[in-house]
């Protein structure tokens, strides 16, 4: 791997399947951006898929589950399986002693990220963020043109 491909933190494939979350349009400009292939390849880690269909599940909003299935189906977004060796570097960092306080799918994107190398992520969490070269993610709506805007707003009303 390289610079070409981009994580999918639970934040935002959260806001991308709740419309009430405060970062749903955020979460939509990225996935906007990433389908059109300026990230390179999204790829996502089984653990964030686990976290975030627990949350929707979790929030009374299991109906979207099929919908965000059936969406990672639809753009070929890679999920990334953890192996034995991975998990037992994932949980090793999690229980580090640190400033930091990392949940079991940041540290398993942490150690994925190394062993493939990638260094972008798209993320609402500033602490998981600091572990990548690059990261977009809070505000990232602002950055799209008016054109654009008007495409995400329009072909997403329904979500």
């Amino acid at each position: 791997m390289s610079s070409n491909t981009i994580l999918l933190d639970t934040g935002v494939l959260y806001a991308l399947g709740d419309r009430k979350d405060a970062h749903n349009l955020d979460a939509k400009a990225i996935m906007l951006r990433c389908l059109k292939g300026d990230f390179g390849s999204p790829f996502v880690v089984d653990y964030v898929m686990l976290e975030t269909l627990t949350l929707f599940q979790q929030r009374g909003i299991s109906s979207v589950i099929d919908e965000m299935l059936k969406f990672i189906r639809l753009n070929k977004i890679a999920i990334l399986f953890m192996n034995e060796v991975n998990f037992n570097e994932a949980t090793k960092l999690m229980l580090e002693e640190t400033k930091e306080i990392l949940s079991l799918a940041d540290s398993s994107q942490i150690v994925v990220s190394k062993e493939m190398r990638i260094g972008t992520i798209a993320t609402f969490d500033q602490t998981l963020a600091n572990f990548f070269d690059k990261s977009i993610g809070k505000g990232y709506y602002e950055l799209l043109n008016e054109k654009e805007k008007g495409h995400l707003l329009k072909s997403t009303r329904n979500l």
